[in-house]
């Protein structure tokens, strides 16, 4: 069975409060990394969530955690070949 990853979202954790907020899915991680990016205004931990189609029996997992996170602050360095890595695993 094929675990085929249909979009990705990622769970903010705020370090002062531990205040949490899920952001809406998008389809690629190159997408949610940027979407992180552009509207991440303190600083958090993030898990990043790979959720999967139904056949694949598991409905989704935490495939990267970046810890520490200051706002606006390219926490990876990505490619489109690292998205495809994701994809393919």
């Amino acid at each position: 069975m094929t675990k085929e990853i249909i979009s990705y979202s990622a769970l903010t954790i705020g370090k002062k409060h531990g205040a949490t907020h899920w952001g809406q899915a998008k389809e690629t991680l190159c997408e949610l990394r940027n979407h992180i990016r552009r509207y991440n205004h303190r600083e958090c931990d993030i898990l990043i969530y790979a959720h999967y189609s139904s056949e694949s029996g598991i409905p989704s997992e935490c495939v990267e955690q970046h810890w520490n996170v200051k706002p606006n602050q390219d926490f990876t360095n990505h490619t489109k070949e690292n998205d495809d890595e994701h994809r393919n695993n």
